[in-house]
C-alpha cells in the first residue's frame, strides 16, 4: 500500500496530464482502439520504471496470432490488470466490477480501454454486461476475464472460480488463454518501496475444438488446473532457489 500511495503523490502531475490526454483520446472518434491502448500502456510502463517495478513476461508466443481471444488470469490484487497490460503490446480490455471502475483516473483508463463494467447486484445488468463482453470479442478485440471475480489476501493461492462469463466465451468459441500471475500481490501489498518484481505467464491457449463439448464448470476446472500447475511449479522453483 505504501508504494501505491507514493506513486499517487509523486506521479500526480503526470497522472493529471495522462487524464486529459486520455480524455481527448476517448472523445476522438478517429483514434483506434490500439492507439488508445498505446496511451494507457505508455503510462503504465513509465510508472513501473520510475517506481522500480519489474514485470517479467513469459509465453507471449502462446497468444493467438489473430485478435478476438480471451485471457483468463488468476487474481491477486489491484496491480494485476496493469501487469497484464505491461506484458502485452496488443490491445486488451477487461471485464471489471462496476464499483471499482469509477475512481477518476481509473475511470479514464477503463473508458480508454473500452472495458466492460459489470454490476453483480443486478441480474439484468449482469446479462447486459455479458452481452457486451461477447460483442467486444466478436468485434476482434481481446478481453481479460478474472474467473475468481475479486481478489482478497490470497497471494499466490487460487480462489473459487466463478464460471458465468465462461458461458459467453464458450458460445462464441474464441480461444481462451489461461494466464498465471505470480507475486503481483507484492507490488501494492507489501509495505515497502524496495525494488519488486512479479511474473506474467501466458499459458497454452484452449481452442474451441478442445472445449466445445465441455460444460462451463468443466472449462473452469481446466483453466484452474493449468494455472494451479504453473503456480505450483513457480513455488517449487522459488523454494529451491532459497536452499
Amino acid at each position: 500500500m505504501l508504494r501505491f500511495i507514493v506513486i499517487i503523490i509523486i506521479f500526480f502531475p503526470y497522472c493529471i496530464a495522462f487524464y486529459f490526454k486520455a480524455k481527448r483520446a476517448i472523445k476522438n472518434k478517429n483514434m483506434t482502439v490500439d492507439q488508445r491502448y498505446g496511451i494507457v500502456r505508455e503510462m503504465i510502463c513509465k510508472i513501473c520504471k520510475k517506481s522500480r517495478i519489474t514485470v517479467n513476461t513469459y509465453g507471449a508466443e502462446n497468444l493467438p496470432k489473430e485478435d478476438g481471444y480471451a485471457l483468463a488470469p488468476n487474481h491477486q490484487g489491484r496491480f494485476d490488470g496493469l501487469a497484464i497490460i505491461k506484458s502485452s503490446e496488443r490491445n486488451i480490455s477487461f471485464l471489471i466490477d462496476e464499483k471499482r471502475s469509477n475512481m477518476p483516473i481509473e475511470k479514464t483508463i477503463v473508458d480508454a480501454l473500452g472495458c466492460v463494467r459489470i454490476d453483480r447486484s443486478d441480474l439484468a445488468k449482469v446479462r447486459n454486461s455479458l452481452r457486451q463482453l461477447g460483442g467486444v470479442i466478436k468485434s476482434g478485440r481481446n478481453i481479460a476475464v478474472f474467473p475468481e471475480g475479486q481478489w482478497s489476501d490470497n497471494k499466490n493461492e487460487l480462489q473459487e472460480f466463478k464460471t458465468g462469463a465462461l458461458s459467453v466465451l464458450s458460445n462464441i468459441g474464441c480461444p481462451i488463454v489461461p494466464v498465471c500471475l505470480y507475486d503481483t500481490y507484492k507490488v501494492y501489498g507489501i509495505n515497502s518501496l524496495k525494488k519488486v518484481s512479479c511474473q506474467v505467464h501466458f499459458l497454452s491457449p484452449i481452442y474451441y475444438e478442445e472445449y466445445k463439448d465441455m460444460s462451463r464448470a468443466e472449462l473452469g476446472d481446466v483453466i484452474k488446473q493449468r494455472i494451479g500447475e504453473k503456480l505450483s511449479e513457480l513455488k517449487g522453483q522459488e523454494q529451491k532457489s532459497r536452499v
